[in-house]
């Protein structure tokens, strides 16, 4: 168990004069504070007191062994030390002050965790030792001044009209005072009362002190008016000033006029017409303030008010704080009603909910309003912003909303984050309905999906579950998962689809995608479209349309098709010089065989190739993955390369190198061919010869043998 003591406040209820010992009651009055675990102690406490000296090597006054029964309120108690009329309390001698050192010394038990004493012992002050007026001579009355009516009384100074009828009363000077209470003081002045006991009245016009050791240091008159300050509770103080009053237990009011401390140790430092009311409350100054909370305070200002219990209002005009620690910095007109609420400032703002913030603003020329009413919400300035669901917040800017739970607004125009979890950075009119749905900007942009996400731009829609806009105009996504990153008039219909930009594209089949450009379609699942008027309407189809401004549309499902009126080219490497071509307007692919591209070039045998293209074999045969079973002729790629050595490896054949061997085995040919016509015209002559041989006159008629 942790106590500790958290505030002293002594007084002897007795003044320097001329005393008698029995007429003055040997009390001393100790007000305290203690916790118990950190949490203010209520209920009935026992305690034990001693006077002793630093260190405590020395007690001269202890109730006894026994504790004394004080009621606790909040951690606060009172208790007259040395009141015999009390279970166990021992009578309080007035030789104790005649040390130089006397402290308290304070054991406490809650019933609970057994006696504890409480740290640091308090040493006393001078009212203490107002003990020692008990020793004092009983004062004649010197003749020519006015006579008391007390023979115990003070003798009085110049004066006339002064009346003491108080046991050891003291009128210093002045006209008409009266000092009516056992020890009172009046020190000069015009119509003052002490009335109760050890009261006192330093000057001044007509003010009263009248509750028990109460004081009022002056005032009461302002040159035109005639003024009374009173003083009316135990150990209330008024400093000055002119109709002012300390109705409670060490209240005070310090000066200004018509103020009023009327609750348990209520403070107005000055000003005009404050009312401090209940225990602890402090006014500071200002006109017209109300601290009617317990533990709250006004520092100035013009007709604020803290009404919640530890409430507070720093300053500025006609300012509330009613919710329990509730606190207004400043400004115009207002509220703080939420328990922990705080309004910073500005004008005519309300923080309602529990823990709500708003920093300022509410003014731009004309009334506005900022109302943070959700728990834990805020807005931080601007005009017409609202924050009334729990944890929201808008940072500023005009007619902004965070109405779903844990939204959030940036600031802007007339934006609304209704979802939960919802964020809009800025721009004007936008609206982010989806839980977590979020835009950052631009212009009446509706954010409806779940997680949906819009950056910016003019009147797009993101309302499908985890969908995004980039940015542009009039774009939608608007099925789950949908993306558009900009352009304009751009739809995303399609769950998973995406159009990249350009104007007037539709994704509407699922996971379909339109890279850019104008009047394209995806429309077949999985489906691409590109450039213009493309129109993918297959699943699974490829369509690429150059700007010829007509319709490129597939035909069936997984097809590739691409218009380019232009040509086509593929290169195989990265400076773009190997590779293929589809001129304009062509029907088969070029392929590159420039000269000056080539090198290490080298003569062949065209009939040694010729002779392994005649040995390779060519057969018919189908593909294994293909479905359809189609039959083609041709050599294997392993006998091919083993043949001729060519192409990456023995898998593939490269359709260049094809028609290489067959050009080359085509000039083996020719070659053999020529080779065959030379043999042949040789026979031919030679057989010619051998007719016209035959024919000769020699040989004509001659039989054969």
């Amino acid at each position: 168990m942790t106590k500790q003591s958290l505030g002293l406040c002594l007084g002897v209820m007795m003044t320097l004069g001329q005393l008698v010992s029995a007429q003055v009651p040997q009390l001393l009055n100790y007000q305290g504070r203690l916790a118990v675990a950190g949490t203010n102690f209520t209920g009935t406490g026992q305690f034990q007191f001693a006077l002793v000296n630093s260190g405590a090597a020395a007690t001269y006054w202890s109730n006894g062994a026994s504790s004394v029964s004080v009621a606790v309120n909040k951690g606060l108690y009172a208790v007259l030390l040395g009141d015999t009329s009390l279970v166990n309390m021992a009578a309080l001698p007035a030789r104790v002050f005649t040390n130089s050192d006397v402290r308290l010394r304070v054991w406490f038990n809650d019933g609970v965790s057994g006696a504890q004493l409480l740290s640091p012992d308090q040493r006393l002050a001078a009212a203490g030792y107002a003990f020692a007026a008990l020793n004092a001579q009983t004062a004649t009355v010197a003749a020519g001044y006015a006579a008391a009516s007390d023979l115990t009384a003070a003798r009085l100074n110049i004066g006339s009209g002064n009346t003491l009828s108080g046991t050891a009363a003291t009128i210093a000077g002045g006209q008409s005072n009266a000092a009516s209470g056992t020890c009172a003081t009046i020190g000069g002045g015009l119509g003052n009362f002490a009335l109760g006991y050890a009261t006192t009245v330093a000057g001044g016009y007509h003010n009263r002190a009248s509750g028990l050791g109460s004081f009022v240091g002056g005032g009461g008159y302002d040159g035109t008016t005639y003024g009374s300050n009173v003083a009316s509770g135990s150990a209330a103080v008024i400093g000055g000033g002119l109709l002012n009053t300390a109705s409670d237990l060490c209240a005070m009011v310090g000066g200004g006029e018509r103020n009023t401390a009327s609750g348990l140790r209520a403070v107005v430092g000055g000003g005009y017409k404050n009312n401090a009311t209940d225990g602890y409350t402090i006014i500071g100054g200002g006109w017209s303030n109300t601290a009617s909370g317990w533990v709250s305070a006004i520092c100035g200002g013009q007709l604020n008010t803290a009404d919640g219990d530890y409430a507070m209002v720093g300053g500025g005009y006609s300012n509330s704080a009613s919710g329990y620690g509730s606190l207004v910095g400043g400004g115009l007109y207002n509220a703080a009603s939420g328990n922990y609420a705080m309004v910073s400032g500005g004008f005519k703002n309300m923080a309602s909910g529990l823990g709500a913030f708003v920093g300022g603003g509410g003014y731009d020329g004309f009334y506005g309003s900022n109302v943070a009413s959700g728990a834990a919400s805020v807005v931080g300035g601007g005009i017409f912003n609202m924050a009334t669901n729990n944890y929201t917040s808008v940072a500023g800017g005009q007619k902004n909303w965070a109405v779903g739970a844990n939204a959030t607004v940036g600031g802007g125009y007339s934006n609304i984050a209704s979802g939960s979890y919802a964020i809009i950075g800025g721009g004007a009119y936008n609206i982010a309905s989806g839980y977590n749905a979020a835009i950052l900007g631009g212009w009446s942009g509706a954010a409806d999906g779940y997680r949906a996400v819009i950056c910016g731009g003019y009147d797009n829609a993101a309302s499908g579950s985890n969908t995004f806009v980039g940015g542009g105009f009039n774009n939608v996504a608007g099925t789950n998962y949908a993306a558009v990153a900009g352009g304009i008039g751009n739809h995303a219909d399609g769950t998973y689809s995406v159009v990249a930009g350009g104007n007037a594209n539709t994704a509407s089949a699922d996971y379909a995608m339109v890279l850019g450009g104008s009047q394209n379609l995806a429309s077949g699942q999985f489906s691409f479209a590109g450039g213009r008027q493309a129109k993918a309407t297959n699943d699974g189809a490829f369509v690429w349309n150059d700007s010829q401004g007509t319709d490129l549309y597939s035909t069936t499902n997984k097809q590739f098709t691409v218009r380019a009126s232009g040509g086509v080219r593929f290169f195989s490497n990265a400076a773009a010089t190997l590779g293929v071509q589809l001129t304009n307007n062509a029907t088969a692919w070029s392929t590159l065989s420039d000269r000056a591209a080539k090198e290490n070039i080298e003569a062949i045998d065209a009939r040694a190739i010729l002779a392994s293209l005649v040995a390779m074999p060519v057969t018919k045969w189908s593909y294994k993955a293909d479905p359809d079973h189609r039959r083609y002729i041709g050599p294997m790629a392993q006998d091919f390369h083993a043949a001729f050595g060519l192409g990456r490896d023995d898998k593939r054949i490269n359709t260049l190198d094809a028609d290489g061997v067959t050009l080359a085995a085509i000039q083996g040919l020719y070659q053999e061919l020529q080779d065959a016509k030379a043999r042949n015209a040789a026979l031919e002559k030679r057989l010619a010869e051998l007719e016209r041989q035959l024919k000769s006159p020699a040989i004509a008629g001659r039989d054969e043998p």
